[in-house]
């Protein structure tokens, strides 16, 4: 899928893939399922659409976009439509959410900075091996951060090692395992 010539690892290709995977995976995913927790469906599922309205603003702040008139009612389309979004699912601010909403709209936020930020880097690179990379090191710092949680995720009564092997058998051999064959044919 990407010819060799495009395997890069060198440093400046891995330290660019590690911040670009803190906005656009560990702090969006992380912002992402603390906004769910702290919410509604119905708030996240709102603002979450505000994430296209922040590109645009990142873009023109960053100057990586000019601001036109275009651009500008294309702005003011896009809030009108959350708006509408807003009528049709009830967006409620009320101090029962609002640490989730502001959670959501950090998502956002989060995601909008790594479309900005990585733009140019994933037009030089190839976008799948970058990808992999960010996903390889986004995953690393979440598990980091949330290891200490896996024993709320899995009950303790009940978990045989036999239970634990077949785990990892689906993990690795069931799924990761042929998907790599695949890609090497």
């Amino acid at each position: 899928l990407v010819p060799k010539e495009m395997h890069r690892t060198d440093r400046e290709f891995m330290l660019k893939t590690f911040i670009y995977s803190l906005f656009g995976i560990a702090f969006s995913q992380a912002f992402f399922m603390l906004g769910l927790r702290y919410t509604t469906t119905s708030n996240a599922a709102v603002l979450n659409s505000l994430t296209p309205i922040f590109t645009l603003l990142f873009a023109i702040m960053a100057k990586k976009e000019k601001f036109t008139v275009f651009r500008g009612v294309g702005f003011i389309v896009a809030v009108a439509g959350v708006m509408e979004n807003h009528n049709i699912a009830p967006l409620s601010i009320s101090g029962d959410t609002w640490k989730g909403d502001v959670y959501t709209l950090m998502n956002c936020a989060s995601l909008a900075l790594f479309f900005i930020l990585s733009r140019d880097f994933l037009r030089k690179n190839s976008p799948f091996w970058a990808t992999a990379w960010m996903f390889l090191w986004g995953a690393i710092m979440l598990g980091v951060v949330s290891i200490h949680q896996l024993d709320q995720l899995v009950p303790h009564s009940g978990m045989t090692e036999h239970l634990w092997i077949a785990i990892l058998y689906n993990i690795l051999l069931g799924t990761q395992l042929p998907n790599y064959f695949v890609v090497l044919f």
